[in-house]
C-alpha cells in the first residue's frame, strides 16, 4: 500500500482546454503550483484504483572486493502508474484521458484527497504524465467494460494542504 493510504478517499482529474470540456490540455514543461491551479480540470470518474503520485526511492550499495558494502542513494521513480476505470461513454474525464493516450504529449493531473478536517481543506497533489494508449477489457464478472492505461509521471509532485 502506498503512503497515500490506498485508493479510498481520492479523486483524480486531468487538465482540459475549457471548463467542462473533454479535450486534454497539454503541458510541455514543468508547472508550478499557481500554474497548476489556473488550469481547468475534469474528474476521471469511476476510477479504481486511483493511482498514487508518490515518488519511489531505491537504495543501492557498492560492494568493494574488501571491506563493508557502501550504501548510496539510488534512482527515484514515479513512472508506470496504472489507471483503470469503468467505461462511461459520456464521461468527459474518461474521454480526455483516452484522447491523451493517443498522443506523445505530457498532460497535467491532479489528485485530491478527501482528508480535510471539518471546515478545513483537502490535500491536493499535482504532476504531469505521459499517458499510454488506453486498452479495453472486461471485468472479471464479465459485465462492465474496463478501460486501463498507464501514467508515466515526469514531474515531481507538488503538494498543497490548503486547496479550497
Amino acid at each position: 500500500m502506498s503512503q497515500d493510504g490506498g485508493t479510498q478517499g481520492r479523486r483524480i482529474y486531468i487538465a482540459v482546454t475549457s471548463s467542462g470540456g473533454s479535450t486534454p490540455d497539454e503541458a510541455a514543461d514543468d508547472l508550478n503550483e499557481s500554474e497548476f491551479e489556473a488550469l481547468d480540470w475534469v474528474e476521471i470518474k469511476h476510477a479504481a484504483p486511483v493511482p498514487s503520485f508518490d515518488v519511489e526511492q531505491a537504495m543501492e550499495q557498492f560492494e568493494p572486493v574488501t571491506g563493508l558494502a557502501v550504501p548510496f542513494k539510488g534512482v527515484e521513480s514515479m513512472t508506470g502508474r496504472e489507471l483503470s476505470f469503468i467505461r462511461r461513454k459520456a464521461d468527459a474525464g474518461q474521454i480526455a484521458v483516452q484522447a491523451a493516450g493517443d498522443t506523445d504529449l505530457y498532460y497535467p493531473f491532479k489528485l485530491v484527497y478527501r482528508d480535510a478536517a471539518t471546515g478545513g481543506n483537502n490535500t491536493v497533489k499535482y504532476s504531469r504524465a505521459l499517458v499510454r494508449k488506453a486498452m479495453e477489457g472486461q471485468s472479471e464478472a464479465g459485465g462492465a467494460a474496463i478501460i486501463t492505461t498507464q501514467l508515466a509521471f515526469v514531474q515531481y509532485p507538488i503538494k498543497t494542504d490548503d486547496a479550497a
